[in-house]
């Protein structure tokens, strides 16, 4: 049942990301519904969409605030540590213990698919390149090839994700793998071996 409006509009739309959040965090994207989220903050449905489009649009906010929380561990990371190789290792530590610690929210970030949004709106892409940005840094400190850390912050990114991703499916314990932490650290190692390799 839809209760009086006794938010203002600033409060209700933080309210159903919270609860957007909530119900993610709890049963996964899937679990995601309109009327689930209107019942959830009391309201009739119909408000959800006078402040976003559609799901998917409430999606990229979910996922924005996911984006944000990211960049400012890695930040805190890059800035605690001077060691590029340790730098690289905590931000694959951070990318896994998103996966592990609140997998869903991993998995909307990573796995959702928009199908009602053509082109990723020009704020969402600027969070996303604000946090590639800040895996080049540590790439910066071992790359003298400046053209090439763009390319090679993805290349970092896609070996990270990849070992996470198998992770979340279990199937680098079925093939007796050693712990996901021990392969981002090796990953790391042989990723910077290379690209100091490439120097030469």
């Amino acid at each position: 049942m839809a209760r009086r409006y006794d938010h203002s509009k600033e409060d209700l739309k933080e309210l159903i990301i919270d609860s957007a959040e909530k119900i993610v965090s709890k049963s996964g994207y899937s679990a995601l519904t309109t009327r689930k989220l209107a019942q959830k903050i009391g309201y009739s449905h119909g408000i959800i969409y006078s402040y976003f489009k559609n799901i998917d649009d409430l999606v990229l906010h979910l996922n924005s605030s996911t984006l944000q929380k990211m960049h400012k561990q890695i930040s805190a990371a890059i800035d605690q540590n001077k060691c590029s190789t340790t730098q690289l290792e905590e931000i694959g530590k951070i990318y896994l213990n998103l996966a592990h610690n609140d997998f869903y929210k991993w998995d909307l970030l990573f796995n959702y698919q928009y199908t009602k949004i053509n082109k990723i709106p020009e704020w969402y892409q600027k969070q996303i390149d604000s946090v590639f940005n800040l895996v080049q840094t540590p790439i910066a400190g071992i790359s003298c090839n400046k053209k090439l850390i763009p390319d090679l912050s993805h290349i970092f990114w896609a070996g990270i994700h990849g070992i996470v991703d198998l992770s979340s499916k279990s199937k680098l314990e079925k093939a007796k793998a050693k712990s996901e932490m021990e392969l981002i650290r090796t990953f790391v190692k042989i990723f910077i071996s290379g690209i100091e390799n490439h120097k030469n």
